[in-house]
């Protein structure tokens, strides 16, 4: 998402990313969304903010995941 390699992701960069894997949303729903990632208002979120808003609920699915057995 930080195409311009600034290690920040701004609004733009997000929304250009959102469309890029075929997602469609319209731009109040998008800045919802992208809020979620920048609760401080900044302007932009880091790799590190991201993870942190989202690293409990992946682990806590990545240990709830129970292989079938074949």
């Amino acid at each position: 998402m930080d195409y311009t390699q600034s290690n920040k992701v701004a609004f733009n960069e997000f929304k250009t990313a959102v469309n890029h894997i075929g997602l469609r949303f319209s731009v109040d729903d998008l800045q919802v969304i992208y809020n979620r990632f920048d609760p401080t208002n900044q302007g932009f979120f880091t790799y590190d903010e991201f993870i942190r808003q989202n690293g409990d609920r992946r682990i806590n699915f990545l240990n709830s995941y129970k292989p079938q057995r074949r």
